[in-house]
């Protein structure tokens, strides 16, 4: 069961990206490429298969394993697996070198974190595709004087189903606490019942801190969401999916008012802080 109030630390140009989109069920996945701009470096990321929802939040459960106090990986492994590990993940480049963060788990217990009742038969096999999705994906940082690239992360997945994920070194650095990172609810995403809900309360965790507020237009948090703009009768219905998503993520630590323009969204800093101010709306009613 997921605690309702962990706080999974992300990576932010990652949560920016719209990296993860709200793909259509059984249709075959198209080959992929984002591009987000973040303190003065340029971040692409390119997959052979586009990563959907279901991937994102496999990779915060990942990160959540990886927090402080975890495994590391050093550049150097002993162990053939660690080898395995490092060299898939084919970093190049200062900014991707260094201890990464190594995580022990397996996939019935991936299965638990991304919130599934049936960890077992096609649910693993599940895991396992999507495991293999993020592995695929690159990413490429660029600033004026250098360049540099590394896998999203890598695996080693044993036949009983152990398994073993490197993330790289800007994932390992968020999870860690030692690099920039923003702070995202599982409790909060696992209790949303679309992927549009899930992808706009991951985009809105990275743009909004814990107890600050901030104003979109609608267009802004189409684009978070699906990457692009849409007009006629696709926008309606991309907006109507957003009201919804919003709806449902006000229930849980957050305070919007969507208008027909702008959409205002609080974070509060803490459950308890939302029951406060519950209480004392409620006692202004009476």
């Amino acid at each position: 069961m997921t605690d309702p109030m962990q706080l999974v630390r992300y990576e932010p140009a990652l949560g920016l990206a719209a990296l993860f989109r709200p793909l259509q069920a059984r249709c075959r996945r198209p080959s992929f490429r984002a591009r987000q701009s973040f303190n003065g470096l340029e971040y692409e990321w390119a997959a052979p298969e586009a990563p959907g929802i279901p991937e994102q939040t496999l990779l915060l459960a990942l990160m959540s394993l990886a927090g402080p106090g975890q495994q590391r990986l050093a550049m150097q492994p002993v162990t053939p697996s660690g080898h395995q590990l490092r060299s898939a993940l084919a970093a190049d480049g200062e900014l991707f070198h260094g201890d990464t963060a190594s995580v022990h788990t397996s996939l019935s217990e991936l299965a638990r974190k991304c919130g599934y009742a049936d960890c077992g038969g096609a649910n693993l096999e599940q895991m396992r595709q999507m495991l293999l999705r993020l592995a695929g994906i690159t990413v490429c940082v660029r600033a004026t004087d250098f360049e540099a690239t590394s896998k999203l992360l890598s695996v080693v997945i044993s036949s009983c189903g152990r398994t073993r994920v490197a993330l790289n070194k800007r994932l390992s650095h968020a999870a860690w606490g030692e690099g920039q990172y923003v702070s995202v609810s599982m409790g909060q995403r696992l209790a949303l019942s679309t992927q549009t809900g899930m992808s706009l309360h991951a985009y809105l965790s990275t743009a909004i801190r814990l107890g600050r507020k901030h104003s979109f237009m609608w267009p802004r948090l189409e684009r978070a969401v699906w990457g692009d703009n849409a007009a006629g009768s696709t926008f309606r219905s991309r907006k109507s999916k957003l009201s919804a998503a919003l709806c449902e993520i006000a229930r849980d630590g957050w305070s919007i008012d969507a208008q027909a323009r702008l959409v205002s969204v609080s974070r509060h800093s803490s459950n308890k802080a939302t029951a406060k101010r519950q209480q004392t709306d409620a006692k202004k009613g009476n």
